[in-house]
């Protein structure tokens, strides 16, 4: 349910009598919804007021360090799998920062669906996801979560890391 709140109304004071507190209640809900286009929804907590830090995401330099591999992927058991070249961008410290995918015939729907899935995904973790916890929320065959798996490999072992298992 959302709650409306209308900033020229008071707020109801509670009575002795918990009977005319219901009334009062109903009579006000029913005053609100006839009412809704004029009022504001109750605004969400701030993260900063709850005494967290507010979220935001930290870009990549302009010149990073990045890696170009080439992976097979069949998107159902029996498919010949098909080829894809996936693009990692690194922040300085090693952390996975970007995606590329292509690999696909240009003006395609799967070369739309691989650009705007790495397009999401690297904005996930330019906002602090890590590659693991993305790949193992998507579907099994999906070529981005397979993307997300060699990424998040790398991630933890280095350029140098056995794709072996992974791929």
């Amino acid at each position: 349910m959302i709650k409306f709140r209308n900033p020229d109304e008071q707020e109801p004071r509670p009575t002795d009598d918990p009977a005319e507190d219901a009334a009062a209640a109903s009579r006000s809900t029913a005053a609100a919804a006839s009412e809704a286009g004029r009022l504001d929804p109750v605004p969400p907590a701030s993260p900063s007021a709850a005494g967290g830090l507010p979220l935001g995401r930290r870009r990549l330099r302009n010149r990073r360090m990045s890696l170009n591999l080439e992976f097979a992927h069949a998107m159902q058991p029996g498919e010949t799998p098909r080829l894809y070249l996936l693009t990692i961008g690194f922040y300085p410290n090693g952390r996975v920062g970007e995606i590329f995918l292509d690999g696909v015939k240009v003006g395609s729907n799967l070369e739309t669906h691989l650009d705007d899935g790495a397009t999401l995904v690297s904005r996930c973790l330019q906002y602090d996801d890590r590659a693991f916890d993305l790949s193992s929320r998507l579907a099994k065959a999906s070529v981005i979560r397979e993307a997300l798996r060699l990424a998040a490999a790398i991630e933890r072992d280095g350029p140098e890391a056995d794709l072996g298992d992974v791929a």
